[in-house]
């Protein structure tokens, strides 16, 4: 359970890092002064590979901690709140990459 608990943490943890860089774009000291298509391609390129990266990462932790669930001894209310929390924010992260990546609800 330990290593689907590190999976779940650090999914999460990587999720909130991902939105506090990307609501940090403008106050970024090394941004140009004027705007350009070009890198605000880039930023919202990288927030959609992050959210993909996060929801795979979210989603093995997932798996990892299903099957940790299974043995008597890991199945703990910690445990199990932490593995359910992350199936319901695991769908609705997939629904709204779904929504940012493909343009379709």
């Amino acid at each position: 359970m330990r290593l689907a608990r590190h999976f779940l943490l650090g999914a999460w943890g990587g999720y909130a890092l991902l939105w506090v860089a990307f609501l940090a774009v403008p106050y970024w000291p090394w941004l140009p002064k004027e705007k350009s298509l070009g890198l605000g391609m880039i930023v919202v390129l990288g927030f959609a590979i992050g959210l993909v990266v996060t929801l795979a990462a979210l989603l093995v932790g997932i798996a990892l901690g299903w099957t940790a669930l299974r043995q008597q001894e890991h199945r703990t209310w910690p445990n199990l709140v932490l593995v359910a929390v992350s199936i319901v924010g695991a769908a609705a992260q997939a629904f709204f990459v779904s929504i940012f990546v493909f343009g379709a609800i």
